[in-house]
């Protein structure tokens, strides 16, 4: 809809002929007409750092909504009332905090950890998100190598021990946490040193072996070897020779990663090891189990306060997906079938996936189920192609990267089939989307290359409301500096019929999201010389910001609240009357009541206002909010003699539909049109208006300065713009 100013003078581009020069709080319909955003209603005063609107379907028939604070999270319902708030979070800044719903659950992460809410059958629990347990005590989280050249030697293999490191690499942050000895979890209950810590063994350790064989030529110390007959599978940690005097015979020193049993040595077996570079005979009753040896094959815990928290979490093909380590920003940790909170690693189809992805170490950002499974990336957008297949499984999980272009931190957004991304310089908006007729494949277009001048380092996506019943759909991106940039489509997301448009209001937006099949907001004002926070709705029929519409313009009734409690008097709840405005208390508002506007008033600081209009019914009380259409200069239609004279605009030609008041500008030249016309009762509201207005164009004529404002509370709907030229 509102294109970039350099496109003045492209008359060969086809995506002009829909385009303005201008279109300030306006959105394009369905039609093709374009028409004045819907205001705003208030629902209710939030805290100041309230942000990260989400919506929470707990089961298919129940739905909240949410918000976070630096110090609690918020549960509030279709009115905009609070209905529950934890207050004992573990998060001191709702910056950089993460909330994704799992089923029933809602999991809200960050640097913190990970916390959760449930709501079930009418009860609220809260509290930090724990793992599944495993086997025998174990815990079924995931865990990595981060220290993969530092060697780990336990002091036994049952009860409590102490870990010797090669290096310094712990810290007394690993107290509470496990890690793993080939395999095996220890939980660790003192720090001792930086190397050293005391901890306690869940299963016994895998034993360590010394094993004599024929000839020990070619094994290497961290070769992998195996018994040809029994499986059992170990690493070496120590070559002998018989030459050397340490033992009469060559001599393996190993620990074990498979069967415990160890090799066998009977001499009716005669089992053969082999190794990358060699094998030879075990030598009969050659094996004898030595105190555990140091072994580079060990792992901590993935998530903790020593490696940090992964900063996303998704939900796509019934399985938890956490991205955005802060120390290995490659890898990705998806929960097994079983089970969200089950991340027990295998080959079984059902298992959980643990791993790196990407050439160059790319940090992975967000996860979006789009049909296919896309991976987004600083460093590109990944696929793994789900639409033939069954479920994701350890076997088929096989990103494949098929655009270059990074992703910011701003969550992604499904939009019909495609996922819309802020790319990583801040100042795009993409989307990926299958095309293609017979063989199809993910791209990466522009959404925003031919408007990007209405981007802003956005801080947030949001996508349309599902339930919305208008057949228009809106993609909001809510921008540093708390303007929106609305991006309203029909069922296309194709460049050329997507309508973007700048929305501002008296305040900045800090979110936007859809909740309850309606887009809520959370906006900062300034009332009464005081920042306020306040949550609001985009309501159709609304002409006003920070809106309330009512049957008279006298007191609402509050429940009286003392230190965070209702107030009570004998048992009942004290209500306290409060003036409708008192959210708008030393402000200018309008009065709007149908067509008929009135204002503006300045709110008493009490909420009353003096000298009332009198108006009898609903009407609407709230912020004014000017909108405004300009197109762009005659030259840009198509003409046959494009560029061989200078066109000149001599009639701007405007047609509204059921509209009231309205100034066209024609250069230097403004007229108010609308309202109240010859032959109408001016005790009665004005009529709204459909019709054609033809305005004289005087002074510049060759690129004039053309514009329809709507400066005050009434509808407006432009069917179409004209100009009239000569040559």
């Amino acid at each position: 809809m509102e294109v970039r100013e350099d496109f003045l003078g492209r008359t060969d581009s086809d995506m002009l002929k829909l385009a303005l020069k201008g279109a300030r709080n306006m959105r394009s319909l369905a039609t093709g007409a374009i028409e004045a955003r819907p205001g705003t209603a208030f629902r209710a005063n939030t805290p100041l750092t309230s942000n990260k609107l989400v919506e929470y379907k707990p089961d298919e028939d129940t739905t909240f909504g949410i918000y976070v604070t630096d110090s609690s999270l918020v549960v509030f319902d279709h009115s905009g009332a609070a209905i529950k708030t934890f207050a004992a979070v573990p998060w001191s800044s709702a910056e950089g905090v993460y909330v994704t719903p799992i089923g029933p659950t809602l999991l809200i992460g960050g640097s913190f950890g990970i916390y959760y809410i449930r709501y079930d059958d009418g009860e609220w629990e809260g509290g930090t998100w724990s793992f599944a347990d495993g086997t025998g005590g174990e815990i079924a989280q995931p865990y990595w190598a981060f220290n993969p050249k530092v060697k780990i030697q336990p002091s036994g293999k049952t009860g409590t021990i102490t870990i010797t490191a090669t290096e310094d690499v712990f810290t007394a942050s690993h107290v509470g946490t496990r890690i793993r000895y080939l395999n095996r979890e220890i939980a660790i209950t003192e720090y001792i040193a930086a190397n050293t810590l005391r901890g306690t063994v869940i299963n016994a350790l895998p034993p360590s072996y010394r094993l004599s064989i024929n000839d020990s030529s070619g094994f290497r110390v961290g070769d992998a070897v195996i018994g040809n007959d029994s499986n059992w599978q170990g690493r070496v940690t120590a070559v002998y020779k018989a030459s050397g005097g340490l033992f009469a015979k060559d001599t393996l020193e190993v620990v074990t990663l498979h069967r415990f049993e160890g090799p066998e040595t009977a001499a009716t077996i005669a089992e053969e090891l082999s190794s990358p570079n060699n094998s030879s005979k075990l030598i009969a009753g050659g094996k004898t189990e030595i105190a555990p040896q140091p072994t580079d094959v060990w792992d901590e815990q993935m998530m903790s306060a020593v490696h940090g928290w992964p900063q996303a979490a998704t939900v796509a093909g019934q399985r938890l997906f956490f991205t955005d380590f802060p120390k290995v920003p490659s890898a990705i940790a998806v929960s097994s079938a079983r089970g969200f909170d089950d991340f027990g690693i295998g080959l079984e189809d059902d298992d959980a996936i643990v791993r790196e992805i990407g050439d160059g170490k790319p940090r992975l950002k967000h996860v979006v189920n789009s049909g296919d499974l896309l991976i987004f990336s600083d460093k590109g957008s990944y696929v793994v192609f789900l639409r033939e297949q069954v479920a994701i499984t350890p076997s088929n999980f096989s990103p494949i990267l098929f655009d270059d272009r990074g992703a910011s931190d701003v969550k992604p957004v499904r939009v019909n089939d495609g996922v819309v991304f802020v790319e990583s310089n801040n100042e795009q908006v993409s989307v990926a989307i299958l095309s293609g007729n017979v063989q199809l494949r993910w791209q990466v277009r522009s959404l925003t290359a031919a408007s990007n001048h209405l981007i802003n380092s956005p801080i947030n996506l949001c996508g349309p409301a599902v339930e919305s019943a208008t057949p228009e759909k809106y993609l909001i991106i809510v921008n540093s500096d708390g303007t929106l940039a609305a991006l309203s489509y029909n069922e296309s997301l194709d460049e050329q019929v997507i309508g973007a448009a700048p929305w501002d209001t008296l305040g900045e937006f800090v979110d936007v999201a859809p909740v309850f099949g309606k887009y809520w907001a959370l906006v900062d004002r300034t009332i009464d010389g005081n920042p306020v926070r306040y949550l609001e709705t985009f309501e159709d029929g609304f002409l006003v910001d920070c809106g309330m519409e009512v049957e008279t313009l006298g007191n609402s009734y509050d429940q009286l609240e003392t230190n965070g409690s209702d107030f009570e008097v004998n048992g009942n709840p004290l209500y306290v009357g409060v003036p409708h405005a008192i959210r708008l208390a030393g402000e200018d508002v309008y009065i709007v009541e149908g067509s008929r506007i009135q204002g503006p008033f300045t709110v008493n600081s009490d909420g009353t206002i003096t000298d009332l209009p009198d108006i009898i019914g609903t009407r609407q009380i709230g912020l004014n909010f000017q909108a405004e259409v300009r197109p762009w200069p005659v030259e840009m239609l198509d003409s046959a003699r494009a560029g061989t004279f200078d066109e000149r605009c001599i009639t701007f030609i405007v047609a509204v539909q059921n509209s009231g008041e309205f100034t066209v500008r024609a250069n230097n030249d403004s007229r108010p049109l609308g309202g109240y016309d010859f032959g109408d009762i001016l005790g009665e509201a004005p009529p709204l208006r459909t019709k054609e207005y033809r305005i004289p164009v005087f002074g510049r004529r060759t690129y004039p300065e053309l514009a329809v404002v709507k400066e005050k509370p009434a509808k407006l709907r432009v069917l179409y713009l004209a100009q009239e030229v000569q040559g």
